[in-house]
């Protein structure tokens, strides 16, 4: 299941892909070009393209990691009524505890982070440090995703560190038992650009995400994911969520629940994912008031414009399916009168 969504989000949307990674290795490439190579040259440190496969091999890591956990960006900031949701803040370690694989793939997924560290850089080879680095991106991800819809715990700073550490000693049972080789911990270069190198990396490849992922239209980009969840890519006739954002002719959509058209039955697909649909001419959108909850049926209906729906309403988009994304041929805007 999880490499199914890995293989998902790079392959749903190619171009969407290509722009994350650029958005991940843009402050990295302009480090690499104008300061990291004339220092190297000054210490006479020989960075060969073994090194930067492996550099690319972990901002490509780094990119999968901003993908699946669903990072907030500063694009996301004003999407949402409040900034910032404390009911879905949660501060006690395991106060949420109710299975334990989302645990296990919180280890899991920050054990090729310790590994890379410490198999790239000889000043990675020491747990506590591998910790910290740890500790350190799995924060800059939490409090990223204070400015979404993404739950912010306690829960994943522990596991996410206990994972880093656990590479770290994949990589020391891998370098001194199979390959051999003397786990040598000593520095390359007194120069602080050359040592934290590692640190411009993981710090650089977040803050391209976080500052230029969103900043460009999605629009015709259909069933756009960016990191919320399972992909849904399937003939339906009619999907509902709640609105994030709205341009002049998309709307983007997350917390989805798909109705699909088979064989005659409907079928729930639930899923937590961002979509954007592109709102063509001639579509009509309606505004329907009801009731708390709907219990009471619709109280008002009326013809609006794209410009009168807002971020938090729930639509109801009507179309179909045909092969190159979903074309919406109605939507269906609720708010629900207390």
């Amino acid at each position: 299941m999880v490499f199914e969504r890995i293989f998902a989000l790079l392959f749903s949307s190619i171009p969407l892909t290509i722009y994350a990674f650029l958005c991940v290795v843009v402050f990295c490439a302009l480090y690499q070009i104008f300061v990291l190579r004339k220092v190297a040259k000054r210490e006479g440190v020989k960075l060969g393209r073994g090194h930067f496969g492996l550099v690319y091999l972990l901002l490509f890591y780094l990119l999968l990691v901003y993908l699946v956990t669903g990072m907030g960006t500063v694009w996301d900031i004003g999407r949402y009524e409040t900034l910032i949701r404390m009911s879905e803040v949660h501060l006690v370690p395991f106060g949420t505890f109710a299975d334990i694989t989302p645990y296990l793939l919180n280890v899991l997924m920050t054990v090729p982070l310790g590994f890379l560290l410490a198999f790239i850089w000889k000043e990675f080879r020491c747990w506590w440090r591998v910790a910290l680095a740890g500790f350190g991106l799995s924060v800059l991800i939490e409090m990223s995703q204070l400015l979404n819809r993404r739950g912010t715990t306690t829960d994943d700073l522990i596991m996410n560190t206990l994972g880093a550490v656990l590479g770290y000693f994949l990589c020391l049972a891998v370098v001194k038992g199979l390959m051999r080789k003397k786990f040598v911990r000593k520095d390359r270069a007194k120069s602080p650009v050359i040592r934290h190198e590692a640190v411009v990396y993981v710090v650089g490849s977040f803050m391209g995400m976080f500052l230029l992922f969103g900043a460009v239209s999605l629009e015709g980009i259909h069933f756009g994911v960016e990191g919320r969840g399972d992909v849904v890519m399937v003939e339906a006739d009619h999907i509902m969520g709640v609105v994030l954002g709205v341009g002049e002719r998309e709307i983007r959509v997350e917390k989805v629940e798909t109705s699909v058209l088979a064989d005659g039955s409907m079928i729930a697909v639930d899923a937590d994912v961002e979509l954007v649909f592109d709102i063509g001419e001639g579509v009509v959108v309606e505004l329907r008031r009801t009731n708390a909850a709907g219990d009471l049926g619709v109280v008002e209906t009326s013809v609006i414009s794209l410009g009168d729906v807002r971020v938090g309403d729930t639509v109801h988009v009507f179309g179909e399916e045909d092969g190159d994304g979903f074309m919406v041929e109605r939507v269906e805007v609720w708010r629900f009168d207390l």
